[in-house]
């Protein structure tokens, strides 16, 4: 596996290497599906377990709905760069960071709601902080942006260079430097 497993149920899914996103049992390790992408997957997919989907950032610059229970595509939408890394699963939307420095909000339907500007490359996945979201960016950035409209709400430049996603914990918000 090329992208941290996401167990939910009685399912498992894992990124290969080759491309492919296998959906396995849990209990017997047997592969239930399989679907394919033409790039190493880097990204863990999102897991909709109310509405049966998952959603994938892809190294073949695509973000992918797919059917929970076949491994159907639904709908993609391209973007300028691949995604390395976990997408954020917000009521109405799904955001993914990809490296081309924008942050993509998507409705569940695959409409765009908004994109963001990151000031360079995403260090890590977008991570909710109220009603913002937050991305850490190479080297020393963090950004805001509100969730339900893409506005920039603020950024902090670091006085080193950032070494871990952002963690938030008891209303702070933790890197490592």
């Amino acid at each position: 596996t090329t992208a941290p497993p996401v167990a939910t149920g009685s399912r498992l899914f894992a990124g290969e290497g080759d491309g492919t996103l296998r959906c396995r049992d849990r209990a017997t390790g047997s592969s239930l599906w399989t679907l394919r992408t033409s790039g190493a997957l880097l990204a863990p997919p999102l897991v909709d377990e109310s509405r049966r989907r998952l959603y994938l950032g892809t190294s073949d610059k695509r973000i992918l709905e797919v059917s929970m229970d076949q491994g159907k595509s639904g709908w993609a939408w391209r973007v300028g760069a691949d995604i390395g890394h976990a997408g954020l699963l917000l009521p109405e939307h799904v955001l993914f960071a990809s490296y081309d420095a924008v942050l993509y909000s998507l409705r569940r339907g695959g409409n765009l709601a908004w994109r963001g500007a990151l000031p360079s490359r995403p260090l890590s996945a977008p991570q909710p902080l109220g009603d913002y979201v937050l991305v850490a960016c190479l080297e020393n950035e963090l950004v805001a942006f509100a969730s339900d409209t893409g506005a920039r709400a603020g950024s902090l430049r670091t006085s080193a260079e950032i070494r871990t996603p952002p963690i938030l914990a008891g209303g702070y918000v933790v890197v490592g430097l």
